[in-house]
């Protein structure tokens, strides 16, 4: 078959997440004589576009087919494994005909939770549809809604900070990566958009939150200064560090905003 016209629509908004979508209370175990397909398509959309803002958090695009091509999909029927882990592009039209019956399930996600924190790590994208039937002769539409399952942030550097130590300023992970932000990888902001700058991920635990601890270190020829910060994200979003100097007598500040209007947070730690 051609790649025109596939068997799975995959929706991701950006930095945005909320539970995986519910199940509906189906008998998951009802087969029938015949066989029916479910439907394949895609649209148009840039996993770069602009990130959505949280009112339009139940906004969804379609992948191109380029996007979902990576995607490793599984079907499930009354929780048996029929096909996959398999890549979206690589599934045929038999895989999308089975017995009609209800209870049928699918889900896909752009990597696994390793890969997502490997490195600096990456954006993990994964979803589940609605369980859906197939229906004798028909072609059934589905839709697997894929969100955002872990958080990532950058930092910035104020002007205050860098005029204060022009050349040996870092902020580094506390944790097995050690990731370093710098002058060489610092965030680059336009028009409040990132432009450019490394990005550190990080999974959830198992509350649903992620605690990753901060070391902020600057030094000149007279001063030298070390702060240590803890920051809770929750996942869905993009954190934007400010290491900045300000405040009474100069005190030295790290400011804590995110997603895509860059809302404060109440957090920011202060020292002499």
């Amino acid at each position: 078959m051609t790649h025109t016209f596939r068997h799975i629509i995959l929706f991701m908004p950006l930095l945005l997440l909320a539970s995986c979508v519910s199940e509906v209370d189906w008998p998951r175990d009802k087969v029938t004589s015949g066989e029916g397909s479910f439907s394949l398509s895609l649209s148009a959309g840039g996993l770069n576009a602009e990130v959505e803002t949280r009112a339009d958090g139940d906004k969804w695009r379609k992948l191109t087919d380029v996007e979902a091509s990576g995607y490793q999909v599984t079907l499930t029927h009354a929780g048996e494994t029929l096909w996959g882990p398999k890549a979206f592009g690589d599934i045929i039209d038999r895989d999308c005909t089975q017995p009609a019956g209800t209870g049928y399930v699918v889900s896909g996600g752009n990597c696994t939770a390793e890969e997502a924190e490997s490195g600096w790590g990456q954006p993990h994208y994964s979803g589940q549809s609605e369980p859906f039937e197939v229906k004798n002769g028909e072609t059934t539409p589905v839709e697997v809604k894929c969100r955002m399952q872990n958080a990532g942030f950058c930092v910035v550097f104020d002007q205050t900070f860098t005029d204060r130590f022009p050349t040996t300023y870092a902020v580094t992970t506390n944790d097995a990566r050690s990731l370093r932000f710098d002058a060489d990888n610092a965030a680059v902001f336009e028009d409040n958009t990132l432009q450019g700058g490394a990005i550190a991920y990080y999974n959830m635990e198992a509350d649903g939150k992620r605690t990753v601890s901060l070391i902020v270190t600057g030094a000149n020829d007279w001063d030298r200064v070390r702060l240590e910060k803890d920051i809770v994200m929750e996942p869905g979003k993009l954190y934007r560090l400010l290491v900045r100097v300000g405040g009474e007598n100069g005190k030295m500040g790290l400011s804590i905003t995110y997603d895509s209007e860059f809302d404060v947070v109440e957090n920011e730690i202060v020292v002499d």
